[in-house]
């Protein structure tokens, strides 16, 4: 059997690299309606864990620490984690709360 031939193009060349400052000084400013929209939006520079966090007052001391955690990983059937997951849903609650809350009740 013959061998294949493959066959590399050579390494494009960067030829932006020297017309970055230019870049940077022509390019436009932010339209009018984006400039708008940001004005408006109280939240800029929230991250999107704040932004769907529930914005409440942070009523922890500062002498409560969080306890370490450590991850578990079970496997259940498909037709558990369905229970599971509906309840979870019915009580507005993250699985893992509902989980975490379940097993603090029987082991603490």
């Amino acid at each position: 059997m013959a061998a294949k031939k493959v066959g590399f193009k050579p390494k494009p060349q960067n030829k932006q690299s020297g017309d970055l400052d230019k870049w940077v000084s022509d390019r436009k400013a932010p339209a009018k309606a984006d400039r708008e929209l940001d004005e408006q939006s109280p939240n800029v520079g929230e991250t999107k864990a704040q932004k769907k966090a529930p914005h409440t007052a942070d009523t922890s001391t500062p002498t409560e620490t969080k306890p370490k955690m450590k991850r578990l990983t079970i496997d259940v059937s498909e037709e558990l984690h369905r229970a599971i997951k509906m309840k979870a849903v019915e009580q507005g609650t993250p699985m893992a709360d509902m989980l975490r809350s379940l097993l603090e009740n029987n082991y603490l």
